[in-house]
């Protein structure tokens, strides 16, 4: 048995993340993918994070600042 790093704060809003339809929508016309569901949001926010999974976000510093990166981004579009 593996001891997998558990997530936290970052892997809970990413998981929220890429459960929303706007979430998708925005990663649709930033990246032109087209049909975004939850299940592509999480890899496209793994890929760009550069993590196997999202409980990496919180025990790796570059794919926190990724994440955040692409969080602000997102927030940015969303409040525009």
């Amino acid at each position: 048995m593996t001891d997998r790093p558990k997530g936290g704060e970052l892997a809970m809003q990413a998981g929220i993340l890429c459960n929303m339809d706007l979430f998708h929508r925005w990663l649709e016309r930033t990246t032109a993918t087209e049909k975004v569901d939850r299940v592509k949001a999480g890899e496209m926010v793994r890929k760009t994070c550069g993590v196997e999974s999202r409980a990496m976000l919180d025990h790796d510093e570059d794919a926190a600042a990724a994440f955040k990166e692409m969080q602000t981004a997102y927030e940015a579009w969303r409040d525009e």
